[in-house]
């Protein structure tokens, strides 16, 4: 073989990189507006494009409403993986591309990730050990410390609690906001993530005759403009007017290495066969 037919193979199977712009929108999902990734699938009639996890709860397109299958679109696909971005902290010393639909998971476990702080009108922005600090000494948040596996308790009170990993020093954040008639309790991951397989919580109250739980099989990021997402949502617990302030009312929550096996609490309220020992 000679040189000239090799340097053509070698030509040949590099591929041809192109740049240009395209609406990040394109590469979200219809039905639940999730970043694309494979397996895609599309109606027949090329209207529809959605996740698999959508694709299981549809039963036809949602914008032609005739088209009741949908079928595996490995163009998109192909579109989807080629695509291929900076990671949002490239600024702070991170040099990976990931492909588009593999942007999120990695900028979530991203070693130079930055996290904007929750409170509103604060201007502070920086790693999770910063952030911890910030919120401890400036904002004057509590401060608790668990272990995976372990259940803890966790007063009701407004406000953001941090949670600490005794192990491997990851960072969380609880959420007590007034929600008439109670309290709405919501939980996120402090960005970056250190447990590959992410992480789950489980949390639940009893008192006098209200019981109470949620569970979250995958826990959301704070994202890193601070903004706290919906889905950090585990449970309710009411406001109890005779429940003296130096007691108060306690979540019990576990933090587990996510495995999804459990499924999702709605985080209602329940009658608790056994009554609280405060109950008259």
């Amino acid at each position: 073989m000679s040189d000239g037919e090799t340097q053509e193979e070698e030509e040949e199977q590099e591929p041809v990189l192109l740049k240009g712009a395209i609406k990040a929108n394109a590469f979200r999902c219809d039905a639940c507006d999730e970043t694309l990734g494979p397996p895609v699938f599309q109606c027949s009639m090329g209207h529809f494009i959605c996740c698999s996890s959508c694709r299981d709860e549809l039963q036809k397109c949602q914008i032609c409403a005739g088209c009741s299958s949908l079928e595996r679109s490995y163009v998109m696909e192909r579109a989807v993986e080629s695509v291929r971005v900076d990671c949002r902290y490239t600024d702070h010393g991170c040099q990976e591309r990931t492909a588009w639909n593999e942007r999120e998971t990695h900028e979530n476990a991203c070693p130079h990730a930055r996290c904007s702080c929750p409170h509103s009108g604060c201007g502070f922005a920086g790693r999770s050990t910063e952030l911890l600090h910030h919120l401890t000494a400036h904002h004057k948040c509590p401060c608790t410390e668990f272990r995976c596996w372990s259940q803890f308790d966790l007063r009701v009170e407004p406000g953001i609690h941090v949670l600490l990993d005794k192990d491997d020093g990851q960072v969380l954040l609880v959420s007590t906001q007034e929600q008439p008639p109670g309290y709405a309790i919501s939980i996120v991951i402090v960005p970056p993530c250190i447990k590959k397989t992410g992480i789950g919580c489980s949390a639940s109250f009893s008192h006098r005759n209200l019981y109470g739980s949620g569970t979250l099989d995958f826990l959301p990021f704070l994202s890193w403009s601070g903004v706290w997402p919906v889905m950090g949502y585990i449970c309710s617990v009411p406001k109890f007017p005779h429940v003296r302030e130096d007691t108060g009312v306690e979540l019990k929550i576990k933090i587990v290495c996510a495995d999804a096996t459990d499924e999702e609490d709605d985080g209602s309220y329940l009658e608790s066969e056994e009554d609280d020992e405060d109950s008259p």
